[in-house]
C-alpha cells in the first residue's frame, strides 16, 4: 500500500462511518491497526467530525465531517491526473445523520455540540506516522 497522509487516513474514516459503522468497521476500511483507530477516533470525536452513539455503539459522520469530505473530494479532484492510479475524484457524499432516525439523530446533535467552547486552534499531535498505513 502506498504512503498515505493524515488527510487520507482521516477521508477513509469518515467515509466509512457514513450511516453508522462499528469500529472495526472503521478500522478495516481505513487499514488501521487498533490503537491507530483509538488515536484518530479520539482526535475526530474532538475535532466533532464523528459521533459515537452509545446505545448502537456506532460512530457516524456529523455535518462537519460531510463538509470535510466535500472539500476533500473537491481538492482531489482538482490536483487529479488523468490515468493515474488512485488520483480519480471520489464520488459525493451525503450527511449520514440525515439518514439516522430521531433518536440516533438527537444523540449525535448533543455528541456534536459538546466541547464547542474547547476551540479550534486546539492541536494535539496524533503520534508518529506509520509508514506501513
Amino acid at each position: 500500500m502506498k504512503y498515505r497522509s493524515r488527510v487520507d487516513i482521516v477521508a477513509a474514516m469518515l467515509q466509512s462511518a457514513i450511516g453508522g459503522a462499528t469500529k472495526t468497521k472503521v478500522m478495516y476500511a481505513a487499514f488501521l491497526s487498533h490503537t491507530q483507530v483509538d488515536e484518530y477516533l479520539e482526535f475526530l470525536i474532538r475535532k466533532r467530525l464523528i459521533a459515537f452513539i452509545p446505545d448502537k455503539k456506532r460512530y457516524v459522520t456529523t455535518a462537519r465531517a460531510a463538509r470535510f469530505l466535500e472539500m476533500y473530494d473537491a481538492i482531489r479532484e482538482s490536483v487529479a491526473i488523468e490515468g493515474t492510479p488512485g488520483m480519480t475524484p471520489g464520488t459525493p457524499r451525503e450527511p449520514s445523520v440525515e439518514v439516522l432516525d430521531k433518536a440516533v439523530r438527537s444523540q449525535a446533535e448533543a455528541a456534536e455540540g459538546e466541547g464547542r467552547g474547547s476551540g479550534m486552534d486546539e492541536r494535539k499531535p496524533l503520534g508518529e506516522p506509520n509508514r506501513s498505513t
